[in-house]
């Protein structure tokens, strides 16, 4: 067993797995990707299944590794940080829970309003192909459509974000967005 080189941690390495104590509760990970300068872990208790990292630019630091105890100690905050977030979730699970098909609604609209714009996409094009429209004109009206269509699909994950931010105090990085809205989709799915 190895231990890190920061002397206020608690922290116990065992090949990839990291063990820390944070207010009287022992979070364990194991390190899915380890490099110079990347890392992942993958929190295993008390929660498990979710993931998180860090990325270290080399202009950033082109001497620091996350292969030594800087590593380790990046990764156990890491670690912290994702258990105080995995907290707060599973503390708010029910309310959020109960929201979600409220934006499984708010999708199917959605939804339903990007195929009606990529059938008049297909229009559009049909249009180009029997030359009664122009490529030019092809070209300005299928514009302002892609951006619609793109900018619902944002407004989707929008709706989500919002749940989160209304119950959840703390700002979720991004990955865990999507990993949260997959975990809520398959838990209520089950219900």
């Amino acid at each position: 067993m190895n231990s890190s080189n920061n002397p206020d941690s608690n922290t116990k390495t065992e090949d990839d797995l990291i063990t820390v104590e944070y207010q009287g509760v022992e979070l364990t990970a194991k390190f899915i990707l380890r490099t110079k300068r990347d890392f992942a872990i993958e929190i295993l208790s008390p929660y498990s299944g979710f993931l998180t990292g860090l990325h270290k630019p080399c202009f950033a630091d082109p001497k620091s590794s996350f292969l030594n105890a800087e590593g380790i100690f990046k990764a156990e905050g890491m670690l912290i940080k994702l258990y105080i977030i995995l907290k707060q979730f599973f503390e708010n699970i029910e309310s959020i829970k109960s929201e979600i098909p409220i934006i499984q609604e708010e999708h199917e609209v959605t939804n339903s309003k990007i195929l009606e714009l990529k059938n008049d996409l297909k229009n559009l094009k049909s249009k180009m192909k029997k030359k009664i429209l122009t490529p030019l004109e092809y070209q300005r009206s299928i514009k302002p459509l892609k951006k619609e269509i793109k900018n619902l699909k944002c407004s989707k994950f929008d709706s989500f974000e919002r749940l989160l931010e209304k119950n959840l105090q703390t700002i979720v990085p991004y990955n865990l967005r999507f990993e949260f809205y997959e975990f809520l989709i398959k838990e209520t799915k089950a219900i």
